[in-house]
Order: C-alpha cells, then sequence, then structure tokens
C-alpha cells in the first residue's frame, strides 16, 4: 500500500491536535500497524500516542542477515517481545538456479527456451536461467491480469500492474539477487538465522509464543508476497525476480513425479524444517503448542520417507518429541507422496504417522495434506480397465492415519488431497468427539465404488446427527478451478452447509458419480490463497477428479449454459 502524502498527513495531525487524549487513543488502537507508523512522522503528539499502540504478533526468521537483525531487536524489546505470538520461518532461500517444477531445464535447453521466444540477448554478465525466469514472473502476472478480466480494475490489480511498469532493468534485477544470495550463502554457512531462533528460546524473550510457522510459500506471487518479512518489504519498487518455493513445488500444470519419495536421502530442501525441529526437540523445558507447515494450498509438502519403516530418522524423532510435549494442540502437516501410487504407498500404510500423532492428546487442530495433484487413475496417462489402475490397492483407511479416539477436544480437522471413500470419511467423522467446530476437504479424490461428494454429503446430513448439535461443525469444501493458476480454486461452502444443515439442494448433484458442482450460476467461490482481494461467484461448471470408469463422458472445463 501506498503512503499517504505529506500533505494530507499533516492536515490529519492537526485535526487529531484538536480532539482529546483519550479520543486519538481509542481510534489509533483500531488501526494497523502501517498506519501507526505513518501517524507517528506526522507530529509529536501523534508520535507518542502512536507509538503506545504500536504492537507486533510475529516476528520473522529466514537465511537474510535483515530479518535477522529485526527478529534480534525485536527480541530485545522490553515491550514489543511481550506481544509476539507466532514466529514465521521463511523455509524459501533465493534460487541459484531453475529450481524443481520448472522444468530442470539445463543450461543449453533454457538458452535455447529464452531465445525462441524471441527475447533480446540478456546483458552480460545475466545467466540465461535467470533471464528466463524474470520474463516467466512477468508473463504469469500478465496471465492472472487477463483471467481476470474486468476484476483487473482491483486496486491490488493496479498496484502490481504499476510495478511492473516500473520494474527494474534486467541487469540491475539480477546485481541485487546476486547480493541477496551473497548474504544468504553467508548466513547459512554460520546458521545464523538458527542461532537466532535458539538465544531467543533460550531466554525467553518471547514469553507468550504459541507458534511457530514455517513455509516455503512466503514470497507469494511477483509483488504480493503472502508474508511481509523485512527482507521482502526492502526490495526495490519494480523488483521482478524468480519467485522461490524452497520445498520441491510444480509450477502450473507441471508435475513431480515420484519427487518426495525416492529422490535423494537428505532434507536439504526442508532446511528451515530441520533446523526448527531440531532446536525445539533439543529444548526439553520449551513449549510451543503449536506447529504449521503453511504451504498456502501448494502442491508441496515434506519428504515422506520421514514416515515409512526405512529405519532410524532424526527428523521423524524431532517431530515426535514435540508433539508429546503437554498442551501440544495444533499440526498442519503437508507430505510429497508423488510416485507411491506403484510402490503400495509405503509412507501412508506405514503405522509411523498415526503413531506420531498418537502421541498429541490434546490435538485440537489438524490439517493434513499430500502433494498428489490427480486421480491415481489419471496419472501418467494410464487408461481405465488397465491392470494398472487397482483402485482398491490405493485405498489406505483413514482410522490407520489418524488416532481420533485420542483428540477429545478436536476443534478442526483438515483433510486435502488424499484417495477416500465416502464411507470410511463417515466413520472417522462419526468418530470425532463433539468439540468439533469445522472441517475441510480439499480436493479429496473418491475412489471407484468408493462413493462421491454428493453422497458425502447426503451421509453427513442424515446419519452423523450434526444437525441436533448445539454447535454445528462448520463444513468447507474445495475443488480445482477451470484454469491453471497456482492458488487459485473454488470452494463451495454456503451452499454445503445450507444443504447439511437447512433446506438447500445438495450442490454436487450432476453425474453419476457427484463430482460436479451444480451447473448453477453462483453456485461456489472462487478464492485466490495469493491473492485475498479475489473473490468471485462461480460463473462454469468446476469438475473434481474422479474415476474415468464411473463417468467417461465427463470434461474438466465445462462451459456454463
Amino acid at each position: 500500500m501506498s503512503s499517504p502524502k505529506p500533505s494530507s498527513l499533516a492536515a490529519e495531525a492537526f485535526a487529531v491536535d484538536l480532539l482529546p487524549t483519550e479520543v486519538v487513543a481509542n481510534v489509533f488502537s483500531w488501526l494497523p500497524n502501517s498506519d501507526i507508523k505513518a501517524l507517528r512522522l506526522t507530529s509529536r503528539r501523534c508520535h507518542e500516542i502512536a507509538s503506545a499502540h504500536f504492537r507486533l504478533d510475529r516476528v520473522f526468521l529466514s537465511p537474510n542477515p535483515l530479518n535477522i537483525r529485526v527478529f534480534r531487536k525485536v527480541a530485545g524489546h522490553e515491550k514489543l517481545r511481550l506481544g509476539v505470538r507466532e514466529i514465521v520461518w521463511d523455509d524459501a532461500p533465493l534460487m541459484k538456479k531453475i529450481e524443481l517444477g520448472w522444468g530442470e531445464l539445463d543450461d543449453e535447453t533454457m538458452e535455447h527456451e529464452y531465445t525462441l521466444a524471441d527475447n533480446p540477448e540478456p546483458p552480460e554478465g545475466v545467466p540465461y536461467w535467470f533471464a528466463y525466469a524474470y520474463v516467466e514472473e512477468t508473463d504469469e502476472l500478465k496471465i492472472r491480469r487477463r483471467y481476470d478480466g474486468r476484476d483487473c480494475q482491483r486496486p491490488e490489480h493496479v498496484a502490481r500492474m504499476k510495478q511492473l511498469e516500473a520494474q527494474l532493468p534486467l541487469d540491475e534485477a539480477w546485481a541485487y539477487h546476486q547480493e541477496l544470495v551473497r548474504q544468504q550463502d553467508e548466513v547459512m554457512a554460520a546458521e545464523a538465522d538458527g542461532t537466532a531462533l535458539e538465544d531467543a528460546l533460550e531466554h525467553g524473550y518471547f514469553p507468550n509464543l504459541k507458534r511457530i510457522t514455517i513455509t516455503p510459500a512466503a514470497h507469494g506471487i511477483l509483488f504480493t508476497p503472502l508474508y511481509q518479512t523485512p527482507m521482502i518489504r526492502s526490495f526495490p519498487y519494480g523488483f521482478v525476480y524468480p519467485v522461490p518455493r524452497g520445498w520441491p513445488c510444480p509450477r502450473s500444470n507441471v508435475g513431480l513425479g515420484s519427487w518426495g519419495w525416492d529422490h535423494g536421502e537428505t532434507f536439504d530442501f526442508w532446511r528451515g524444517f530441520s533446523i526448527v525441529t531440531r532446536i525445539l526437540a533439543r529444548r526439553k523445558d520449551t513449549n510451543v503448542p503449536e506447529l504449521v507447515l503453511d504451504v498456502n494450498h501448494l502442491r508441496t509438502g515434506l519428504q515422506s520417507r520421514m514416515f515409512s519403516n526405512d529405519g532410524p530418522n532424526q527428523h521423524y524423532d524431532n517431530l515426535v518429541e514435540i508433539l508429546k510435549r503437554p498442551g501440544f494442540s495444533r499440526l498442519d502437516l503437508p507430505v510429497l507422496v508423488g510416485g507411491q501410487m506403484y510402490e503400495g504407498w509405503p509412507s501412508l500404510r506405514s503405522p509411523r504417522l498415526r503413531e506420531a500423532l498418537e502421541c498429541a492428546p490434546d490435538m485440537e487442530h489438524v490439517s493434513f495434506r499430500t502433494g498428489i495433484d490427480e486421480h491415481p487413475g489419471r496419472m501418467y496417462g494410464d487408461a481405465p480397465n488397465t491392470p494398472e489402475i487397482d483402485h482398491e490397492a490405493h485405498f489406505v483407511p483413514l482410522a490407520s492415519l489418524f488416532p481420533v479416539a485420542t483428540w477429545s477436544n478436536l476443534r478442526h480437522f483438515g483433510l486435502a488431497r488424499l484417495m477416500v471413500k465416502q464411507e470410511d470419511l463417515l466413520a472417522l467423522l462419526g468418530a470425532m468427539p463433539e468439540t468439533l467446530r469445522s472441517v475441510e476437504f480439499s480436493f479429496l479424490y473418491f475412489l471407484s465404488g468408493g462413493g462421491s461428494f454428493k453422497g458425502l454429503l447426503a451421509g453427513i446430513r442424515n446419519e452423523l446427527g450434526w444437525r441436533e448439535r448445539a454447535v454445528r461443525p462448520r463444513i468447507s469444501i474445495a475443488q480445482e478451478s477451470n484454469h491453471d493458476l497456482d492458488g487459485r480454486y473454488f470452494w463451495v461452502d454456503e451452499e454445503v452447509n445450507d444443504y447439511v444443515y437447512g433446506n438447500g439442494a445438495n450442490p454436487f448433484a450432476i453425474d453419476p458419480c457427484g463430482s460436479v458442482v451444480r451447473n448453477y450460476h453462483g453456485i461456489g467461490i472462487e478464492r485466490d490463497a495469493f491473492d485475498s482481494g479475489h473473490e468471485k461467484r462461480n460463473q462454469v461448471r468446476t469438475v473434481a477428479f474422479f474415476d474415468p470408469r464411473d463417468y467417461q463422458k465427463s470434461s474438466t472445463n465445462v462451459s456454463g449454459s
């Protein structure tokens, strides 16, 4: 957001000077930090009143010296440190080459792709991979704008396009990026970010700390970060760079194949997760009740090998040690399971995941997702009715993963990108305690003959007795949208709850397997995980993935009539 003009601030300051201090303080208490900081610059009186209302509830860490300096400054501030309830670790280091998910192009292919698109020769010293990514990022921004049509006049869109018009020249962007990478390398070599975290925990600088969030998605999309870290806030206006994801993550329409299962033995991609869990596990006197691995709907997660029966695993042991702490109440856990369909899903069939979750009887919030991006019957071009698609072989009972009987205080349960059966999911929901307040199902794939969203909602409505509860659990369902943009999906919430708890129609009621949103305008809301201002009613049918044998004539993008 752009800062107010000095003349306007001066006028506001004069008006404020005429009001009683109690009134001004009450108004300031409702303002966001960005406005508080601006008002502190207007007059001495505003500075005194506004400073008392400046607050921080989260701090950031990553392998960047600016982030570390700000973290330590807040940790040493007698007032600000008391308000910190969350530490966010940006686990997406800046790129040194094209990352997995961009297609793993070698230098020669990258040069060919770049020049084939009639792009100008990069300035001397700028490698083709950076020039290629530079163009890709700007193109994606333009594609988002084109998808949004008339909606592109929203202030957020306009602000992004203004930055794009003022983008730094390629050679300047490369030089700035390289300096950041140099600083990053120095921090990583000394593990200065880990030391800062350990110091803060050891000295109890944040006595009200409740959550540590580790995310590969902090950078969001170009000019629209998910988290405003000090480093990201310091970027020069119009700075275009390859937006990093940190963890193995496909770009739109690109798969990861077997990544996360049989590729490599190290946790190099998950550096932040490794450091945080190691430090927390080692500090027996530290109790952080919430651990959130925030992928923001990206198809990524932890390397699932840590949950397989491959022998000792320090990362698994560290996680278990954290879950065992008294009062541990929240875990958001994404895992990569690509390629396991041909191996029998060993990381899901292993008892280690359930055994870890059983260590946290005080759990109130559980969210589990995989990186699966398609129904197994459609993966890798397999045709239906072939021996390779033994759908029963893909079934993993949910009770073997989630010890819901252990969680007597469970309030939220989320499940995303997993293969399920209707009756199995209903049984799991039926075993959950009456403390449950919300459930979220995102991109679930029903196995052949295993039901549908239509049947699931009917079962919840008619079999679980939720309609008679004093406090009814809120149900949220997300489905793929009709275009390929990271983070953009349809949410069918209002219609689902109106059907389950009211007199509305079942919104999943078109094709034989119930996997298509009803073809009425206005069913479902399209939202963007990377653009909070994007929200509009569905104007076309949204088709979820389902078994082709159940409905051979379906399409994944059918225009509404």
